[in-house]
């Protein structure tokens, strides 16, 4: 530079990016993995520059000095390491200077030493290695890819090693996932069934490259379904509305898995499924039928009892938009479902008792009867108010049993 011709400085002086601004830049991409994944993957490195956005013509002559002292100190600090690009920066009153705009690292090695991550580097080689060695070389590459979260789970690698190994070589069709049982060199990381819960992301990606496709479930992303172990039991709970020859006298309520159900018809001719506990338990007597606690969405797993396709099957949700949308997913898995007081005229003659259910966002739901979607629609434009709900236990009785002697009647008729 050429302070000879410097100027007295006047106003605040701007900050300009300091090497350590680099360094900081440098390490929030090392975190997000690139630098890291393409040295362990072996890539060719690139030369990486970082802008300064240093020093305006107008900062020499106002702050030549200071300009003096930042550049020094860019020079200096990036000097074991990286490489500064300057230009050449000219004003009538000082003459040209170099003043700094970027630093460059031109190898990865240059990098690694500005960053200090050369332990972390290692760490990560080292896991790609021993991944290597127990897994194959899909796995490793993998590792190699996502390193991050490789190296997040540094402490207990022997044991996912080892749980991962273990599921590879064992056919799991008939356990459960409480039956994995891994000793030796593993145990020591406290390999159990919260193990596997904990790390079950990690694993599952390693058995995903590791398995051969038909062992893996695409279309699930639950561990247990996906990596073909047994799924715990479903259960139903139901209430009978009336007698049903397959069951004791003085029974009202049972609770059954689900496979036990389907393989159990019950000679009942209408089954209701309700959401609402309260309104599950008050409901009414029908002859020759059931009612069944749906608990949400859950109530799609209906669709495993095949014998419900020879019944009635009636559907009673909230009337709200997670309603019908429940309603659609239960159609989907029990074909014959209707629904019922999920109407506008039921809708429309209980406003006094609808809440607010800001959180609620519509969907595309391609199951609905035509009058379904219409009250549908009425609710997504907001019709009657601003995101309505109308919870089943908010239905006048008088209501329910009117809807009930309705249905009797259409029997009837």
């Amino acid at each position: 530079m050429n302070p000879a011709s410097a100027s007295g400085g006047s106003g605040p002086r701007p900050r300009w990016k300091t090497y350590r601004d680099v360094v900081a830049t440098l390490n929030a991409r090392w975190q997000r993995g690139r630098y890291l994944r393409e040295a362990l993957l072996g890539e060719p490195f690139e030369p990486v520059r970082v802008s300064l956005g240093g020093p305006k013509a107008a900062d020499l002559s106002q702050h030549f000095s200071e300009v003096i002292d930042w550049a020094d100190a860019v020079h200096s600090a990036a000097a074991p390491h990286g490489r500064v690009e300057t230009r050449t920066m000219k004003t009538r009153s000082i003459g040209e200077n170099e003043i700094p705009v970027a630093v460059w690292f031109d190898s990865i090695d240059q990098l690694i030493a500005a960053l200090g991550v050369r332990r972390e580097l290692q760490q990560a080689e080292q896991l790609v290695a021993a991944t290597g060695a127990a897994l194959g070389d899909e796995a490793a590459r993998w590792v190699a890819q996502h390193p991050h979260p490789a190296l997040g789970s540094q402490p207990w690698w022997p044991g996912i090693i080892a749980v991962t190994q273990w599921i590879a070589a064992t056919d799991v069709s008939g356990l459960d996932l409480r039956h994995v049982d891994v000793g030796g060199a593993g145990a020591q990381y406290g390999i159990d069934t919260k193990f596997i819960t904990a790390h079950g992301a990690i694993i599952g990606s390693l058995l995903d490259v590791v398995l051969p496709p038909e062992r893996v479930n695409p279309i699930e992303s639950e561990f247990v379904a996906r990596y073909g172990f047994r799924r715990p039991p479903r259960y139903v709970r139901f209430r009978l509305l009336d007698g049903a020859e397959e069951l004791p006298d003085g029974i009202s309520e049972l609770t059954l898995r689900t496979d036990e159900l389907a393989a159990m018809p019950l000679s009942v001719e209408q089954v209701f499924i309700v959401e609402n506990q309260a309104t599950y338990l008050a409901f009414p007597p029908v002859p020759r039928s059931i009612v069944i606690f749906g608990g949400g969405f859950g109530a799609t797993q209906l669709g495993d009892i095949a014998w419900l396709a020879e019944r009635r099957v009636l559907y009673w949700g909230d009337l709200d938009l997670a309603g019908f949308a429940i309603l659609d997913a239960v159609r989907q898995r029990v074909g014959n479902v209707e629904s019922m007081l999920m109407d506008r005229a039921t809708l429309s003659s209980h406003l006094a008792h609808v809440v607010n259910d800001a959180k609620a966002k519509p969907a595309m739901l391609t199951h609905l009867t035509a009058e379904e979607s219409a009250t549908y629609r009425d609710l997504v434009e907001d019709r009657y108010g601003a995101s309505l709900r109308l919870e089943q236990e908010r239905i006048r009785f008088s209501h329910v049993r009117a809807a009930l002697s309705e249905l009797r009647r259409g029997d009837i008729d």
